[in-house]
């Protein structure tokens, strides 16, 4: 009996060594994602800017830029636009006053590695490789807004006043 328990402690020994590592090969799973998000346009970090007002040439001028950061995929144009109204800060639904926007000296598009200015009052911007990844955008609003003299008579003294501005995806 003793015989027969050494032969199966060797034969246990010689089996294990008999599996050594002679190399391996990694395997991996893969597979496309599909359409996960789609084309969209996701808003962040919105902030407010300041302006000052100029009574003797009747002009609101952006002393900080207000400024929008956007995440987006398939957009085709980015496109910020004015409400031309000013409105009191405390009552955001009570037009004011008209005012004529011009976005020509302080607005700009920040793209992931593209920087755009704006030339133009239109202040829209077309997006570069639309349909590749998504991108992170930064939008900076500024510029200025000017008032007629009629236009004038409608604001207070030392009233806080604002602006609107829309900022929009299209495809």
């Amino acid at each position: 009996m003793k015989t027969l328990v050494i032969s199966a402690i060797i034969a246990s020994v010689t089996a294990t060594a008999s599996f050594a590592n002679m190399g391996s090969q990694g395997v991996t799973w893969g597979g496309p994602s599909g359409s996960v998000h789609g084309n969209q346009c996701a808003f962040s970090e919105a902030t407010n800017g300041t302006m000052t007002f100029n009574s003797n040439s009747k002009t609101w001028t952006t002393t900080s830029p207000a400024t929008v950061k956007i995440r987006h995929k398939g957009v085709s144009k980015i496109k910020v636009q004015a409400t031309q109204k000013l409105f009191q800060k405390d009552n955001l639904n009570t037009e004011v006053a008209d005012v004529s926007v011009d976005y020509r000296s302080g607005t700009s598009i920040t793209y992931s590695s593209n920087n755009q200015n704006v030339n133009d009052n239109n202040a829209d911007w077309q997006v570069p490789n639309q349909n590749k990844l998504y991108r992170n955008t930064t939008v900076t609003i500024g510029g200025k807004a000017t008032m007629t003299s009629n236009e004038m008579n409608k604001i207070d003294d030392n009233e806080d006043y604002v602006i609107k501005h829309t900022v929009t995806c299209l495809q």
